[in-house]
């Protein structure tokens, strides 16, 4: 402190940083961090550690593929929606999987699973919900 009793420059952005430090231990702490071990790394809870692996394994491999997708591909080759020649809820339900699951259809693989994707991608959920109820019962 100076002779006024004022802390310095230097004294208030020493406490400024250790104040930034403190709060990035709580946010981590919030977050699912918890302390360190003695190997010096974090440990994250279990949560936290699958969140990340399914992120990662997203990540990887964003193309939407299997047996429901070619299904799609096919129904889609013939018609413009997988509820027919309207969108119905099938088609609502089927790209929220999809962006659920943060899958895209691989355009070289599934044209026509891509294409209407982009389409359906263009409307809002308000209109996605007014759309017909499925045919399947």
């Amino acid at each position: 402190m100076n002779e006024a009793g004022q802390k310095s420059k230097g004294q208030l952005n020493k406490e400024a940083a250790k104040a930034k430090k403190i709060a990035a231990k709580a946010a981590a702490k919030e977050a699912g961090v918890s302390g360190k071990p003695a190997g010096g790394k974090p440990q994250m809870s279990e949560a936290a550690m699958k969140a990340k692996a399914e992120a990662a394994a997203r990540a990887a491999d964003p193309c939407a593929k299997g047996k429901k997708f070619d299904e799609a591909e096919v129904s889609l080759g013939k018609q413009n929606f997988l509820g027919g020649v309207q969108p119905n809820q099938d088609d609502a339900g089927f790209y929220a999987d999809m962006v659920k699951a943060n899958k895209i259809p691989n355009v070289n693989t599934h044209p026509h699973l891509f294409a209407w994707y982009y389409f359906v991608s263009k409307f809002t959920d308000a209109i996605k919900a007014t759309w017909a109820p499925s045919k399947k019962a």
